[in-house]
């Protein structure tokens, strides 16, 4: 099957339960259409952005600043097929995909490739808590041509046929040797500094839970589905019983396609339904599963595994 890197989704479903009754809801992100002002000019202007054809998904729609079009630096990197990290300490982004390495500062008007430093006419920015760069030049450094439709206020980034083929055997490579081991903790920790943040008390780490929420990645992932239900028609309340614990509340949370555990956290917190689930006071135990497939449609699948355990 095709792999359709730029879809991003986001499975957006909250299910708390008793023990007799579950409730559910949906989200999945709306396309990057939205009103943005030019500096200066007091216009507003609608951006779509397009890559290959496919509309390009984002919790926060784009920006032009000074002529240059700014998106949030994981929405574009990772639409792009890179590997993104964040240094909160030296303000740094580093965005990898196979050999060539993209680095930014915020602040600085200058873009390194490979170590080679490239202008940029709008340095790299943080607006509303969110990290911007510049499309074009984030897009043509990883070697895609980028047109601007200025009539219809529209991107278009086209990559070649066989852009991510390159790719696709260091980032499993990467993943198998760097971050499989390390990513769920990861996720957990981060989902934790959340919890603290807001007052609330770091969620414990449950066995049990973590085995769960890996069956149904691994099912997800070989089944080539997406979503609560399991392949056999299980739901999460199912996958919980079967590890042999009782709870009192229980909730999951699915996002699929994301390369980091920083992205995995900040989508589902940028989610009201998925922030819910983390932020619940009721819920006492976590559990996080991950699995990778490079021939299914999201490759990367994680599921957290929330409860308040009678067992645990």
């Amino acid at each position: 099957m095709e792999r359709q890197i730029l879809k991003k989704k986001l499975i957006s479903a909250i299910l708390v339960m008793t023990l007799l009754l579950g409730t559910a809801a949906a989200l999945v992100f709306e396309p990057v259409v939205a009103t943005t002002t030019q500096p200066g000019t007091g216009a507003g202007s609608d951006v779509t952005i397009f890559v290959n054809g496919n509309l390009l998904y984002s919790d926060v729609a784009p920006v032009i600043i000074d002529g240059r079009t700014m998106l949030p630096l994981r929405a574009i990197f990772e639409a792009l097929g890179a590997l993104v990290d964040w240094n909160g300490n030296t303000r740094t982004v580093t965005a990898v995909r196979g050999d060539v390495t993209i680095t930014l500062t915020i602040g600085q008007s200058v873009l390194y490739k490979n170590g080679q430093a490239i202008a940029l006419d709008v340095p790299a920015m943080i607006s509303n808590d969110r990290t911007m760069v510049p499309v074009r030049a984030v897009a043509e450094s990883l070697g895609a041509n980028v047109d601007w439709d200025g009539s219809a206020r529209v991107v278009n980034i086209d990559l070649p046929n066989d852009y991510y083929d390159d790719a696709y055997e260091y980032e499993y490579d990467y993943f198998i040797q760097n971050i499989a081991a390390d990513f769920e903790q990861r996720v957990f920790e981060l989902t934790n500094a959340e919890r603290e943040r807001h007052g609330l008390a770091p969620f414990i780490w449950n066995d049990a839970l973590a085995r769960a929420a890996r069956v149904h990645c691994e099912d997800m992932a070989e089944s080539n589905i997406s979503g609560h239900r399991g392949s056999d028609g299980s739901m999460p309340w199912d996958r919980i019983g079967r590890e042999g614990l009782q709870y009192r509340t229980a909730a999951e949370n699915v996002a699929n396609g994301l390369m980091t555990p920083e992205s995995v956290v900040e989508s589902l917190m940028n989610s009201q339904v998925h922030r819910a689930n983390i932020l619940n006071v009721n819920h006492t135990h976590l559990g996080v599963g991950l699995y990778y497939s490079e021939s299914s449609e999201w490759r990367t699948y994680v599921t957290q595994k929330f409860a308040s355990l009678r067992n645990p």
